[in-house]
């Protein structure tokens, strides 16, 4: 009843090991972080892991390898669960279903700040699900999205769109706040599509305050030396880019 962290990474527990650690810990009422990556844990060992994280109300990070098909299964655990404010599901394949799966889920999620997603083979497709779920939540703070190949098949136009809603949800005293300054920029990004419509396209334009260089932001926990301080998230979209994959480092920290 002692213990506050725990990882069992690369162990090979399967979807049998996955569920019976999940049913032991649905009486746990210490643990805080968990670490499962690598285990070959598969849909099954998923959702008994996102069954027991509905109700738990202890545990606040979690890095899980668990597959693409898991990790979908995993997903529909952020509607319930109020206690986890770090998940950490790199290197899983999960592809724009599964990324979408867990943008939908942030629009009634409340407490998770940060979520990591890299090497997940995600596009335009989740990052609009992300745009689209950040309208509406202000608990996020840190989204990861990198990939190891350094390219990424997201417009840089809508990247900066989910800076943009990050540095929100980062600056804002409260959620009302936070709701107000999105309309507010929505309207800005209304106006600048009908001024683009009117002169014709720009396809290097990116959102107001963002057009610039945004230099790096701080991690708000300073995990693992801020990352090695890679990459910027708002980045500068050259004349003749704004709709073609950008080549660097994602990073909203």
């Amino acid at each position: 009843s002692t213990i506050t962290t725990l990882n069992l990474s690369i162990n090979n527990i399967g979807d049998a090991g996955a569920t019976a650690f999940a049913d032991s810990l649905r009486t746990n009422s210490a643990l805080a972080h968990l670490g499962l990556d690598s285990n070959d844990i598969g849909p099954d060992g998923a959702r008994a892991f996102a069954e027991m994280l509905s109700d738990n109300s202890t545990i606040t990070t979690l890095n899980y390898n668990i597959g693409g098909a898991g990790a979908r299964a995993l997903a529909g655990m952020l509607s319930d669960n109020s206690t986890i404010t770090t998940l950490n599901l790199s290197i899983n394949n999960i592809g724009d279903a599964g990324a979408t799966a867990f943008a939908e889920d942030l629009c009634t999620n409340s407490t998770l700040s940060e979520l990591s997603l890299d090497n997940n083979n995600v596009g335009d497709a989740s990052a609009t699900a992300f745009e689209d779920a950040l309208h509406t939540n202000s608990a996020l703070t840190y989204l990861s999205l990198d990939e190891d190949d350094n390219y990424l098949s997201i417009g840089c136009i809508l990247i900066n769109k989910i800076f943009e809603l990050i540095l929100i949800n980062r600056g804002a005293d409260s959620r009302e706040e936070a709701r107000w300054r999105k309309i507010k920029l929505r309207i800005e990004w209304m106006v600048n599509a009908e001024d683009e419509d009117e002169a014709g396209p720009r396809r290097n334009w990116v959102p107001p305050r963002t057009r610039a260089s945004t230099g790096a932001l701080p991690h708000p926990s300073g995990i693992d030396g801020a990352r090695e301080g890679r990459g910027r998230f708002g980045v500068d979209c050259a004349p003749g880019q704004g709709a073609v994959p950008v080549r660097r480092r994602l990073w909203c920290r």
